[in-house]
């Protein structure tokens, strides 16, 4: 069995591991939080402490070492006191005695090139057990059966069901093994990747003590270094003025996540300039500028730890009335008081324990709890139901001189926007108060047509993206196989936190608290009363099914 020393250096090893894979799959948000010290500085945790075991166990193989050496040479000399004398009484003869000693030095030989395999021993014993306790896992799910019918007909049920989430999920299958140079040298390469330098200007020393929050792009054409002769942006041009909500809107690959990323100055454009209140982004220190301009994207990146830490990410001196404020404002403070542990609950690895609308929501806390100058939600409410949606706006409303950048697909987020500038294929082809835009029939007119929805009555509780019982000439080819008469003989089971969605469907679950509440058809469930005419009416501008899960089963005809 291997040394207690060594069983910890395995651990240790396998955090450090995870650590350092977190940091690269999560490398854009920990520079959108300007947190690569902090990042860098869990690592060096991590290896200091394998570096702290590593010790111990080189200290537990030296005196083992040692022992066997002096162990050696004790029972050396033993066997010459005792051989001389046994030889000079005449019970054996000096050659029986010089014979048994070269036996034992040949046995002691081979037991020293056995201890000298010890310590890989010891580490390829701890590797292997990692494997085996893997492999010897039982599934929580009972093994498939054997029913293979000629016809199914899609009848689900589910009886009486109870369930709840493992407190902690099992990590991933990470383990350690080999010397400590070998350890050292991955340790060195790792290190050398976070403290390398940008090939572009790493920043300037400019960090103003108020900032208006006034950008401009200003011709700017920009081309990824994987295609530099495909034009992302083409001479674009607009402002966001202090206090201003502006959309960018467009189709997919127009450019709008491109203009973030210039923003967030994770590239520097070709050509053109981006200012922040008349200053170039290169001219401002990296840190200022990454707690001024923040970025919420459409794939939020949790770290594991608590709900807290993930809030407070890179941010020092937070108390507990930002952290609550924030994540009321985001609409997450509900069911973060729900958990048992509120706060401090574990979200697993990558946030795991967690629904893709609850992380969204905590990436939004996050954000807000820095209280941005320029906040940027790049398609930041796509999981979100109707009433983080509706919070996130009362948000983006209440602040005066916060300048916000939307960046979405939403008709509602879109309207709710003070200006919109609409790009096709990199380049500025609408721009104007959304009023303006409409009058204009013009391509903004045209992307409110294909979503969906588009020239529907809206209905109360309805979130974006939502629409009514039929589908729209324009919607999306997915939404027709879902809602068309194509769909007959088919079963499908919509969840979603939208609400209004459920129109469509034959029968709606509401589902709240992890209980179901009703199970009825949706004109059934509008009379006065009922769970999901209550949210219709409570959700303002997005009903929502109090904990985001709402089950459409939609029965083929």
């Amino acid at each position: 069995m291997p040394t207690i020393p060594s069983l910890q250096v395995q651990e240790a090893l396998a955090g450090a591991t995870e650590v350092a894979m977190e940091t690269f799959q999560a490398m854009a948000t920990i520079r959108s939080f300007a947190h690569e010290a902090g990042a860098a500085e869990r690592y060096h945790q991590r290896l200091r402490h394998v570096y702290r075991l590593e010790g111990k166990d080189a200290v537990t193989y030296a005196a083992t070492l040692w022992a066997s050496g002096f162990s050696a040479l004790g029972l050396k000399l033993g066997l010459l006191c005792y051989g001389g004398q046994l030889v000079a009484t005449g019970t054996i003869t000096t050659g029986d005695l010089v014979t048994f000693l070269i036996y034992q030095i040949q046995f002691t030989e081979a037991v020293e090139v056995l201890l000298c395999y010890y310590p890989n021993m010891t580490k390829a014993v701890g590797s292997s057990e990692k494997i085996f306790e893997f492999l010897d896992q039982e599934e929580q799910v009972a093994p498939a059966g054997t029913l293979v019918p000629d016809v199914l007909q899609g009848h689900l049920q589910l009886e009486d069901v109870w369930f709840s989430y493992p407190e902690h999920q099992e990590p991933a299958l990470v383990f350690g093994h080999g010397d400590l140079l070998s350890k050292a040298a991955a340790g060195g390469k790792v290190l050398k990747y976070l403290d390398q330098e940008p090939t572009g200007d790493a920043g300037g020393t400019r960090a103003p003590a108020t900032l208006r929050g006034h950008v401009a792009f200003q011709r700017v054409s920009f081309a990824y270094p994987t295609r530099p002769d495909h034009l992302v942006l083409q001479d674009v041009s607009f402002e966001l003025r202090p206090g201003e909500v502006m959309a960018l809107a467009g189709l997919n690959g127009s450019g709008k996540s491109t203009c973030a990323a210039l923003l967030e100055r994770f590239y520097e454009p070709d050509a053109g300039e981006v200012l922040l209140d008349g200053v170039a982004l290169r001219d401002y220190e990296h840190q200022y500028l990454h707690r001024q301009v923040v970025l919420v994207g459409q794939e939020p990146v949790l770290f594991s730890g608590t709900i807290r830490d993930n809030i407070v990410f890179g941010l020092e001196g937070c108390g507990e009335e930002e952290v609550t404020a924030a994540a009321a404002a985001a609409g997450a403070l509900g069911f973060i008081s729900a958990l048992d542990r509120g706060f401090d609950t574990d979200v697993g690895e990558k946030g795991g324990q967690l629904s893709a609308g609850e992380k969204q929501r905590i990436a939004i806390a996050r954000a807000l709890v820095r209280r941005p100058t320029v906040l940027i939600l790049d398609e930041a409410t796509s999981a979100l139901d109707g009433e983080g949606e509706a919070a996130l706006q009362q948000w983006v409303r209440s602040g005066g001189t916060r300048t916000v950048l939307l960046i979405t697909h939403c008709p509602r987020m879109l309207e709710a926007a003070d200006r919109v500038v609409v790009l096709e294929r990199g380049a500025v082809v609408e721009m104007g108060t959304p009023a303006q835009l409409r009058s204009r029939h013009g391509p903004y007119s045209r992307l409110l047509q294909r979503s969906p929805g588009a020239g529907q009555q809206e209905t109360p509780g309805m979130g974006c993206g939502e629409q009514g019982p039929a589908p729209a000439p324009g919607a999306a080819p997915v939404e027709q196989e879902i809602f068309g008469a194509s769909r007959a003989g088919r079963v499908v089971l919509l969840v979603t936190g939208k609400v209004a969605l459920a129109a469509r469907a034959q029968r709606v679950a509401v589902l709240e608290g992890g209980r179901l509440h009703e199970l009825e058809s949706p004109e059934e469930l509008l009379r006065p009363g009922s769970r999901y005419w209550q949210l219709l009416q409570g959700g303002g501008q997005g009903g929502t099914t109090g904990d985001g899960d709402t089950g459409k089963e939609g029965e083929g005809q």
